[in-house]
């Protein structure tokens, strides 16, 4: 039997009605009104219509490429994995497709689902349903808006990173946690790692830290390339030794920089959900009304962790982890969706914390999909190169600060439904644009420095 189905959420709604589950926890991602029932999905062929992309060797179907620039958990009724053998091609070939609509001919398949958590700020349930490609795939126009480009080269961030050698940088005793989650496979975009790598070769190039210092904690434990080395997986158990590990180094004179770039769960401003215990309509979304599901961050794979709850951790956890380390002075960067709520939660004096966007708001990546905007543009801060005839050393001082790296990354972050924040004076409540007062956000952060000041 062969049917076409150009959605790709009523493909898949009625393979998991008719085929694999009746689970009354998977109505909160699928609407089952849109599907008919269809015996045997599995034996029939579709025909399903939508955009290419690629995560790592990945290839997908989504519904609408917008989805690949939010750092949230991208819903599972918005994309379908492809396989078979229509696609081997050459990755040049490949990549010239992605970005272009395509219709396929396929068979589903797939495993059993496993509902990972519950709630609005938990994952999409990890069932993998992909479509075997039978017949060459029909290839239509590039989406709307959508830029095709190769990844991001480290040359981009700055020039030095493209230069062996270079001028001589001054050991640094400080340490670093760098950590991405992403999902799964399927979410956990490519740009996660160029992130990573962006500033890990920041640290150890331009501030002098020495990889023993900075620990990697990405994914299932292994990178993407041999460029950077990675200490432990994106886990429960992943992340709890990276902080033992830490607990043992860090000391009342070094300091902690803290880096997570990834996807976040949380409530969009204009939610108001009444079913929150002490949550009434009308109240504010925010970090301090004690109503809210805590924003959080996700894991990679993490429901095959013995004993996890689910694929992410609150922020409240996250941050007891950190809090739970002795060090002089805390840096945090938080690219990822709902990351301002981690600004209320790691306060605290002698503290500078940036987020890209604020807990009640999506971050996201430029047009490609390859680069996170506050991101890229916090890291090239870092590294003072120049962008479009502006010096992120606005003082001529001959160092970046970090309040002039985080108005740097303000000023060329596009993204119009995301609000950077820095939080510097203790009180929790991060600033888009810092007074720099005494007392107020501002005014540490322009004296503080990722290597000791001179």
């Amino acid at each position: 039997m062969k049917a076409i189905i150009s959605n790709i959420k009523t493909l898949k709604t009625m393979h998991l009605r008719d085929s694999l589950i009746k689970n009354d926890s998977v109505g909160q991602f699928f609407d089952e009104n849109i599907a008919t029932a269809i015996s045997d999905a599995s034996d029939n062929e579709y025909t399903v219509g939508g955009y290419l992309y690629k995560v790592g060797d990945q290839l997908l179907l989504l519904s609408d490429l917008r989805w690949i620039r939010l750092n949230g958990a991208m819903p599972d009724s918005v994309f379908i994995a492809l396989n078979g053998n229509y696609f081997n091609k050459t990755a040049k070939e490949v990549d010239a497709l992605i970005g272009r609509h395509i219709e396929c001919n396929g068979f589903l398949n797939a495993s059993t689902p496993i509902i990972t958590s519950n709630g609005p700020s938990a994952a999409p349930p990890n069932i993998d349903i992909s479509l075997s490609i039978v017949s060459p795939p029909k290839v239509g126009n590039i989406a709307t808006g959508f830029i095709q480009r190769e990844e991001v080269s480290l040359c981009e961030l700055s020039p030095i990173f493209c230069k062996n050698g270079g001028a001589a940088v001054t050991k640094n005793n400080n340490y670093a946690l760098l950590f991405s989650g992403g999902i799964d496979p399927t979410r956990a975009f490519d740009r996660f790692w160029m992130d990573l790598k962006g500033m890990y070769y920041t640290l150890i190039r331009t501030y002098g830290y020495t990889p023993d210092k900075i620990i990697v904690v990405y994914k299932n434990g292994r990178g993407k390339d041999k460029s950077m080395p990675v200490n432990y997986p994106a886990t429960t158990t992943g992340l709890t030794r990276a902080i033992a590990y830490l607990s043992q180094k860090l000391s009342a004179n070094t300091d902690l920089f803290l880096f997570i770039t990834n996807h976040g769960g949380g409530y969009l401003a204009q939610d108001d959900p009444p079913d929150v215990v002490g949550n009434q309509v009308g109240q504010p979304i925010t970090e301090t009304n004690p109503g809210l599901v805590d924003q959080t961050v996700f894991y990679y794979n993490n429901f095959f962790e013995p004993g996890a709850s689910g694929t992410d951790i609150s922020g409240t956890e996250f941050a007891d982890k950190i809090n739970s380390l002795h060090f002089n002075r805390l840096i945090g960067v938080f690219e990822e969706c709902f990351g301002g709520g981690l600004l209320h939660h790691l306060k605290g004096p002698n503290r500078v914390l940036l987020s890209a966007a604020t807990e009640v708001q999506e971050s996201h990546s430029d047009n490609s999909g390859q680069i996170d905007l506050f991101a890229h543009f916090l890291t090239m801060a870092l590294n003072n190169t120049t962008y479009q005839g502006t010096i992120p050393d606005a003082d001529h001082n001959g160092k970046v600060s970090l309040l002039e790296a985080f108005q740097f990354a303000c000023q060329f972050d596009t993204a119009t439904c995301e609000t950077p924040l820095l939080e510097d004076d203790g009180d929790g409540n991060g600033t888009h644009v810092p007074p720099k007062l005494p007392g107020k956000d501002g005014f540490l952060s322009a004296n503080v420095y990722l290597k000791a000041n001179k």
